[in-house]
């Protein structure tokens, strides 16, 4: 599915929409492969009237543009440290990325799914 080094990521606009949407598309015929959208409780939903999203966890699910069938998940958890999780449509675990907790430059660390350590990421201050 995903075969290319490029693509765009085009966000769906929408005045008081509560959750975000995106299109994944072929820059080369504008074609539309994919669609990633938040999945969260409507409970969640309505609470970031309140609070910053931010301080929420949140899940994406990447879905086939053709079939809507989820392709991966994109879960986001923890607060002072979060940790990105992406796993499969079966549900098998791909890898994550874990921020670096206090970290001015924004690092952190990318693992595999068997928490062997790929890379470290650090920003430019």
């Amino acid at each position: 599915m995903f075969t290319q080094s490029n693509y765009f990521i085009k966000q769906e606009f929408a005045l008081f929409k509560l959750t975000s949407k995106y299109f994944i598309t072929n820059p080369d015929n504008k074609e539309t492969i994919a669609i990633a959208e938040e999945n969260i409780s409507p409970l969640h939903k309505y609470s970031r009237l309140f609070i910053k999203k931010q301080f929420f966890g949140t899940k994406v699910d990447i879905k086939d543009a053709a079939s809507q069938q989820v392709l991966y998940t994109i879960k986001k958890s923890g607060f002072w440290a979060p940790k990105v999780s992406v796993t499969d449509s079966a549900g098998n675990n791909l890898g994550h990325f874990q921020s670096k907790a206090f970290s001015l430059k924004g690092m952190f660390d990318v693992y595999e799914s068997n928490n062997t350590k790929l890379a470290q990421v650090t920003g430019e201050f």
